[in-house]
């Protein structure tokens, strides 16, 4: 009996080291609290529930697009309104009779040709950063940077000389920056859906700002902390393309969750302010004035307007800001407790932006969408009535008379 009792003395003592490192080591993974595992789950189902767009949509949604476009005559060097059919070849030559008063013949002649016209094609590009640094933006980087074209139903390697000498004055371009782990073919699938909240004159070019936002981890803390410092080091890379645009450029920045968040800080970096110890050398200097942003389900702080906020001078290089408030939104409602210690502020995407401190001319470019659905999507967020009709009547393009939605 006093053998046993030793025995299991023994490995009481033994067993209470294990128990103690293995309590530590589970507190250290953020899962000592009963209330935080659920969070973490949710949070990946979030994620996890989206699903990958393959070529056959892709190539569906861009001519839907296209479709909605007005038919282009070179020979008139304007749109023209003409019937659309499944078929676009010119109208055949007719013969017509023609009777002279000496004798009655048949005269072979052609008809007035109609004006050539040709069917308009998506105007889609897309500059990639995935090959640059996601920590250390430089200028030295932008020699990496990947500049594609949509043509043919494929993309056309070209450079950003290209995407500049192709700019026409006037011409409204729309960047759309997206969320966390999307891939290419969902950020263009998400852009077309974009592209076709807008009226179609004039053609927009769409540019599709693709950065690195694959998985680094299953844990939301670890891929939220990583994620948001690669979406605000994107602002950087943002903020050199947009200082090569034309000063006459209408340009909107729609940005989803991250997406906003690097919108906000290429703005803030081109008002001349700084993060992360970067800074733009002129930041306004040949930066197109006429700009504005669209920021769907923003995953950055609500503080970020207030005097000495993360990017209180992004207000100051936009002429409006659209911020859409869901209050239901799933991902945004764990927002604060991403932090590895602490807690951060609630999301602008969730609780609106704070305006404390900030002049009445800088409140005036702000304009919030409230909305109140489970939905963390940019594509329920596009669903949105109120959403859609905002962008249909940007000042971004010119709507003509009986092309209300």
């Amino acid at each position: 009996m006093k053998n046993i009792r030793e025995k299991l003395r023994c490995m009481v003592v033994l067993l209470i080291p294990v128990w103690l490192l293995g309590g530590v080591s589970f507190w250290l993974n953020g899962k000592a609290s009963s209330t935080i595992f659920p969070v973490e789950q949710e949070e990946i189902t979030c994620w996890e529930e989206m699903e990958e767009c393959s070529r056959e949509t892709i190539l569906e949604a861009i001519a839907a697009y296209e479709d909605s476009l007005s038919l282009v005559s070179p020979r008139v060097g304007q749109e023209v309104q003409v019937e659309k059919t499944s078929s676009l070849t010119t109208t055949p030559a007719t013969e017509i009779v023609v009777e002279k008063e000496s004798e009655p013949s048949l005269i072979p002649q052609v008809a007035a040709p109609p004006a050539l016209v040709t069917r308009p094609t998506a105007n889609i590009w897309q500059i990639s950063t995935v090959r640059m640094s996601t920590m250390n933006p430089t200028d030295a980087q932008m020699s990496r940077i990947s500049v594609h074209q949509w043509e043919g139903e494929q993309w056309i390697p070209r450079d950003l000389a290209d995407f500049y000498a192709c700019q026409h004055p006037g011409e409204p371009v729309l960047f759309f920056i997206h969320g966390n782990r999307v891939s290419a073919n969902e950020a263009l699938a998400e852009g077309v859906r974009l592209l076709r909240c807008f009226p179609a004159h004039p053609q927009i070019r769409l540019v599709i700002w693709h950065w690195r936002a694959d998985r680094v981890s299953r844990r939301p803390r670890p891929e939220y902390t990583t994620k948001a410092i690669y979406a605000d080091y994107q602002g950087y890379y943002l903020a050199r393309v947009l200082r090569g645009m034309r000063e006459d450029a209408s340009i909107l920045l729609a940005g989803h969750s991250f997406g906003a968040r690097t919108i906000l800080s290429g703005l803030h970096l081109l008002g001349g302010g700084g993060y992360g110890g970067r800074f733009l050398d002129s930041p306004s200097e040949g930066v197109a004035l006429d700009i504005q942003a669209f920021l769907i389900a923003a995953a950055t702080h609500r503080t970020d307007f207030i005097p000495n906020g993360k990017f209180h001078q992004s207000l100051n290089m936009a002429q409006k800001i659209y911020i859409t408030q869901n209050s239901r939104d799933p991902a945004l409602k764990l927002y604060p407790k991403m932090a590895a210690g602490g807690r951060l502020p609630e999301a602008m995407g969730y609780a609106g932006p704070a305006t404390w401190g900030i002049s009445a001319e800088n409140i005036r470019k702000l304009q919030i969408l409230s909305l109140a659905f489970p939905s963390h999507s940019v594509e329920d967020y596009l669903a949105q009535p109120n959403v859609r009709g905002t962008l249909y009547h940007t000042p971004l393009v010119t709507i003509l008379p009986g092309e209300e939605p």
